[in-house]
């Protein structure tokens, strides 16, 4: 269940008072068609699959969490001040990307080196 739309309108037009009698330790006499509708859309299965879903957000939200401080620890290691910069992933985005031009840069410099010793008298 990820549309919670009806049974909330349903929630909301409840009116508890009207099915539910402290006195008498339990329902009363249901008469308004909002009411029925709304205590037959919480059914146990409806209650069971809002758990289920908390559930699982809840674990996906503690992965996040996890995944957030793992990657604030990689950038701390690399240098990472959270005074200075915006975040830690685009920390470390933007140090991968220096290093991708580092790369480009040191094959550029290997292939002249190589172009240089297979042609000596180019230097002169």
């Amino acid at each position: 269940m990820t549309d919670y739309t009806e049974l909330k309108r349903l929630a909301e037009a409840t009116e508890p008072a009207s099915w539910y009698h402290p006195e008498s330790h339990g329902l009363r006499s249901i008469t308004g068609a909002e009411e029925r509708a709304f205590i037959s859309a919480t059914s146990p299965a409806a209650i069971l699959a809002l758990l289920n879903e908390l559930q699982n957000l809840r674990t996906v939200q503690r992965a996040s969490f996890n995944a957030s401080g793992q990657i604030k620890a990689a950038a701390s290691e690399l240098g990472f001040n959270p005074a200075q910069e915006k975040g830690a992933l685009e920390y470390l985005i933007g140090l991968a990307r220096e290093v991708t031009g580092l790369r480009e840069k040191c094959a550029r410099l290997e292939e002249d080196n190589e172009a240089m010793w297979e042609n000596p008298g180019d230097l002169l």
